[in-house]
């Protein structure tokens, strides 16, 4: 999500009149009849706060637009923790698709990451409760909870036969948006999973390790942005400077105003990539809005090479408008971004120079694992194993072929390194986008 910060000035407070002679009293009218009707008249008794809550969330809803939303206090101090850092939940960027919510990403490290859940789910049962054809808010409201709470989710997702069933625990997610490493064969890899922390230095560290490949002359950079949902606009613009000379176009912003129009240009910084080392931009279908501003302006600049699938395609700007009364906010769609081509990617998304889809298990390959986790033979396995290293996978290939379980090397390498814990960073044999990624540096 791009979004601009915007600090109300005492005029958005005065009495908003509409246009329309006549329009404006009628329905200021008819919502206050219709008020003190439901008050009176409604089978129980109903909080007037909550009646008002709901006129104002309809009211932004009627917009059509998924990502126009209010955020009452609750959801006002999730939103400004996740900007700094820390996130409370199970840690997953949704919004509606086919009246249902489906999830742009999940967050690195979050306990919704570590269940399994994956871009294009789609969620249609939250605690046993479907979740079709309900308001945004409410969605995001009966996901939250306390700290330590259980969430039960059925999500459909597009490859399965039948629904998956996910219970995840809440909690407090200190996120650590940047990282990065040289790989193996001095190429550079760093990931940023969303465009947040600022003030806890996020931008800093990317700066770092942008620093650390230029003085270790590395073949290639990958810039891992997959399953990044986005954040805020002007630090896409100072990745981005970080890469391309000067006053170079980012992204151009477009709205109703066309005063306030604006093209964002890349900065003369002390630090930039040598122009001479390829970069490999990798995206996928939970990659979306300031992830690809950033990809689209490496792209168009010819700076990078795409690589992966097709990002989700937001290609808007909210801005953020606080403080409101009683500590609550609103985000509002105020216009669309254009990559420097001039390439609108609302709703269609960036497709990648080299497309190379994630590797995904056959349904046979898929039958036998679950044959061998409910035979017990992969937990008598890790039991016997405790580190994941090259003889302990070898040993299990071995195993689950004497056995007679016909399970392709992938999978059973896959299945394999579930069962211990996950590394920081992908691992070369694990995934092919970052195979290919390294492939391609290697033969420049």
């Amino acid at each position: 999500m791009a979004a601009v910060l915007l600090l109300l000035s005492g005029y958005l407070f005065q009495p908003l009149y509409s246009e329309k002679p006549g329009l404006d009293d009628r329905y200021r009218m008819t919502l206050e009849i219709l008020l003190q009707s439901v008050q009176k008249n409604f089978v129980e008794e109903v909080d007037e706060e909550t009646l008002l809550l709901g006129a104002i969330r309809g009211m932004l809803a009627a917009t059509g637009d998924p990502y126009t939303r209010f955020l009452d206090p609750e959801e006002n101090s999730d939103f400004s923790r996740s900007e700094g850092g820390a996130l409370v939940g199970i840690g997953v960027e949704v919004t509606m698709c086919q009246n249902v919510p489906c999830v742009i990403a999940p967050i690195d490290g979050s306990p919704a990451a570590k269940a399994g859940i994956q871009p294009g789910d789609r969620i249609i049962e939250i605690d046993g409760v479907s979740t079709e054809k309900k308001e945004f808010a409410e969605i995001l409201r009966i996901m939250t909870g306390e700290t330590g709470s259980v969430v039960r989710l059925k999500v459909v997702r597009e490859d399965m036969l039948e629904p998956l069933d996910f219970s995840i625990t809440r909690q407090i997610v200190e996120v650590d948006y940047c990282r990065g490493k040289i790989l193996p064969g001095n190429i550079g890899y760093i990931r940023l999973s969303q465009f947040f922390g600022e003030d806890t230095g996020t931008v800093e560290t990317f700066r770092k390790w942008i620093d650390t490949f230029d003085e270790k002359k590395v073949k290639g950079v990958v810039l891992d942005l997959r399953n990044n949902s986005g954040g805020h606009l002007q630090m896409a613009v100072t990745l981005a400077s970080l890469f391309l000379p000067p006053d170079q176009i980012v992204v151009k912003a477009s709205g109703r105003n066309k005063e306030e129009d604006h093209v964002f240009m890349s900065r003369n910084l002390d630090t930039k990539l040598s122009a001479n080392i390829p970069v490999v931009v990798l995206i996928n279908e939970g990659s979306a809005s300031a992830s690809e501003i950033l990809a689209g302006a490496l792209q168009d600049h010819k700076r990078a090479v795409l690589l992966g699938e097709t990002s989700f395609g937001k290609g808007s700007v909210q801005n953020i408008f606080r403080p409101l009364p009683g500590d609550t906010a609103a985000l509002i769609t105020t216009q669309k971004y254009y990559t420097p081509a001039n390439r609108s990617i609302h709703g269609v998304g960036l497709t990648p120079d080299i497309k190379v889809a994630s590797w995904d298990p056959t349904m046979e390959d898929r039958y036998h694992a679950h044959k061998i986790r409910s035979s017990g033979t992969l937990e008598q396995f890790v039991k016997a194993n405790r580190s994941f290293d090259a003889a302990a996978v070898q040993r299990f290939r071995e195993l689950v072929k004497k056995k007679g379980f016909p399970l392709s090397e992938k999978a059973a390498l896959t299945l394999l390194r579930s069962q211990y814990p996950a590394s920081p960073f992908p691992e070369r044999d694990l995934d092919y986008q970052l195979d290919r990624a390294m492939n391609w540096i290697e033969s420049r």
